[in-house]
């Protein structure tokens, strides 16, 4: 086997060449002492000659050569079994030069093992002798080979990543997870362009970033920069090729930093407008693909040796990407595909998705009166129902592959909902799920205005023992898979725009990655509530509660005895006086609605389910001061929407908006209205402190809630 890695390598030494024995019958000089065998049309052999360049001299005899599968040489027969002689052995080398294999022999075993007549070494074994698999597989695992480069012989080498290595392969067992999961220290740092970060790193790791690397970094052409960064030779000369040698943006360097170490990541401070500017997408594409490139090339080059090892899961799908609207997913893909080496000459089916994930040309645009953020954040397909699967191989990559045959499913929390079936449901399958190393969740913020239930149900089912074999060679599963300890090295990657509980809690107990966790800390000096107008006095009125399993109880509670009283006295005084009601969440929608009903108080209501012609109808009515009653919206319909609402005089906040940033859309409204003595009422908890901290900023919104007072003006 030593004997076969070396001819192997010696085929790819640069500026070979060859004297071929030609269909005339006669042979050049270098292979005049072998044999010609009955029935072989054509034999080489290779001169030995000096490489200019280098001054390395090399000289390759002892090679096999296929020609239609076969081999020359001669069969023998040695007690009753029949094996194979390759007679190219017996040619000679030049007078005066060593061949270049036994050369890289010496370099790697200390002795020579092929004497001055040509002859193996028996303590090095015959290599010679190859059955059929291995001569069927030869050719292959050259042009493998051949795909590193001539700078490297072992094709393993150049797409060998240390953490990767560190991360997966390594033998884990639950008392190593244990202790490194123990051993997890806390920091505080300042990291370019994240601002200031929680990390929880295992003693034995440095932290991530040095305090004054991003400072070098903006002078660092991208090559030394990711080079840096642990990014593979091939996919640094693609980044340059696709984004430009200029330095990296200071959040994608500090991302690529904390990513490539497998931690997690929890980056609540990315916006879509940060993302597209800091180029955060392409960096998580990069390390999605540098991912899947070194453990499909680790696993293929197991496969062609016949090793014995344990490389993979259970399932194929290894990475899981989460994304809102299918433009998010046509963005990433397309990265990603930007990214991919030379090598990789075909994308099969990549029209097709472009297609079906492009805005369709009789689509409706954005009308130029929206806010720019929903501009940017709708500009394009918004469809949240889809899944797509990509395969990668040796050299090409294919779209519209099955989830089992898939190394990387990319979907909307909806798509991969449907494809797993309901909780319950005999044909339910979560198996393509149970070998994922990594899930990377974009624009985490949106998942909140569309189900987040969906998110919970996917991240439960990660990394779960599988029902089925699905033709598993459980030889090559990894023990910690097996062990069901998967989900400890798996590592996530959320970027969002804000902070909320659900996220917070998502990290904190569905992400138990031993290798550490970095948390961005918001900064909200002054907060939103800066841009609202003056004209409309507003009032923050605190109630107790610290459960969140009765939160809404309590919530809808307070705002029957202190909140509708107020509502009602100000509907009495005329059709001016009409109030428009913001509830953050659809279920507190549904609970007002039905207090509304039993107290027969009149309303209207608008909620994402509202028909356009009952919005329009219901717009209309407020515009024209005939409403008569409340005006009930929700924020995934002003998400969803950015409606208008024209001719109210009071807005009356449930609960404070997740986007701070409605709260002072909705006032200006109000504002716009033109109408005098304009007010605004909010309820809150301290369980809405990050809600909170967004809107007032943060040093308000602590004494607000320590205060002895329950009520708050601002004027």
């Amino acid at each position: 086997e030593k004997q076969k890695t070396i001819q192997k390598r010696g085929k790819q030494a640069p500026n070979r060449s060859k004297d071929v024995k030609g269909r005339s019958g006669k042979q050049s000089s270098a292979t005049s002492n072998v044999p010609s065998g009955k029935g072989h049309s054509k034999q080489k052999a290779v001169n030995a000659h000096r490489d200019n360049a280098n001054s390395f001299e090399k000289l390759i005899t002892h090679m096999h050569f296929t020609q239609r599968g076969r081999k020359f040489g001669r069969q023998e027969v040695r007690n009753g079994k029949k094996r194979f002689v390759d007679e190219t052995t017996s040619a000679q080398p030049q007078a005066g030069m060593e061949t270049a294999s036994t050369e890289i022999s010496k370099q790697h075993h200390g002795a020579d093992p092929i004497d001055k007549a040509g002859n193996v070494d028996p303590r090095v074994g015959d290599s010679t002798a190859m059955d059929d698999t291995e001569q069927a597989e030869a050719p292959d695992a050259a042009a493998e080979a051949l795909d590193c480069g001539e700078a490297e012989a072992d094709e393993g080498c150049k797409w060998h990543s240390a953490a990767y290595a560190a991360q997966f392969d390594t033998e884990w067992t639950e008392d190593s997870l244990n202790a490194r999961a123990d051993s997890q220290g806390k920091h505080v740092l300042e990291l370019p362009g994240l601002g200031p970060v929680q990390l929880r790193l295992p003693d034995s790791e440095p932290l991530p970033i040095d305090r004054r690397w991003g400072v070098a970094a903006a002078l660092t052409p991208a090559a030394a920069q990711l080079k840096a960064l642990g990014v593979l030779p091939a996919l640094r000369e693609r980044w340059v090729a696709a984004r430009g040698a200029h330095a990296l943006a200071p959040a994608a360097a500090s991302l690529l930093q904390a990513v490539g170490g497998y931690r997690d990541v929890l980056h609540t401070c990315a916006s879509a407008s940060d993302i597209e500017k800091d180029g955060l997408v392409h960096a998580l594409a990069l390390h999605a693909l540098q991912h899947l490139i070194v453990s499909t090339r680790q696993r293929l080059r197991h496969d062609r040796k016949k090793a014995e090892v344990r490389d993979q899961g259970f399932t194929r799908p290894r990475l899981l990407v989460l994304l809102p609207f299918r433009s998010h997913a046509l963005a990433f893909l397309n990265a990603m595909l930007a990214l991919l080496p030379a090598n990789y000459e075909q994308v099969e089916n990549r029209r097709r998705f472009e297609s079906e994930f492009s805005e369709a040309e009789d689509a409706p645009k954005v009308a130029a009166a929206k806010p720019e953020d929903y501009r940017q954040l709708f500009d394009g397909n918004s469809d949240d129902c889809f899944r797509c699967g990509v395969r990668l191989t040796r050299k090409s990559t294919k779209l519209y592959a099955s989830f089992y045959a898939a190394d990387l499913v990319i979907a909307s929390p909806l798509g991969v909902r449907l494809g797993m079936g309901d909780e319950g449901d005999k044909r339910r399958d979560i198996d393509f799920l149970s070998s994922i190393e990594m899930v990377l969740a974009l624009h985490a913020d949106i998942f909140l205005m569309q189900n987040w239930a969906h998110v919970a149900d996917i991240f439960g089912s990660l990394n779960k023992l599988p029902t089925k074999s699905h033709d598993t060679d459980f030889n090559r599963v990894r023990v910690y898979s097996l062990d069901g300890q998967a989900m400890r090295v798996r590592q996530t990657v959320i970027l969002s725009a804000l902070a909320s509980p659900e996220l917070i809690a998502l990290i904190e107990r569905s992400c138990f990655n031993v290798s550490g966790r970095m948390v961005t800390v918001p900064e909200t000096a002054q907060g939103r509530i800066a841009l609202a107008p003056r004209s409309v006095r507003q009032a923050f009125m605190r109630f107790e509660a610290s459960d969140p399993t009765t939160l809404a109880d309590v919530r809808l509670s307070e705002f029957k005895q202190r909140m509708l009283p107020t509502l009602l006295r100000a509907l009495e005084t005329g059709p001016e006086a009409q109030t428009l009601l913001f509830i953050p969440s659809y279920f507190d929608f549904v609970r007002v609605r039905e207090l509304l009903k039993k107290e027969d108080v009149p309303f209207e209501a608008i909620s994402e389910y509202t028909t356009p012609k009952a919005t329009a109808r219901i717009r209309s009515a407020l515009q024209q001061r005939r409403l008569g009653g409340l005006l009930l919206y929700t924020e995934r319909a002003h998400f969803f929407h950015r409606h208008k609402l024209r001719g109210a005089r009071h807005v009356a906040f449930y609960g404070l908006p997740l986007y701070a940033h409605f709260y002072a859309e909705l006032l200006q409204m109000v504002a716009d209205g033109g109408v005098a003595g304009s007010t605004c009422a909010a309820l809150f908890c301290r369980l809405d402190l990050l809600q909170l901290d967004r809107l007032v900023g943060k040093e308000r919104a602590a004494r607000m809630i320590s205060d002895n007072e329950t009520s708050f003006v601002f004027h």
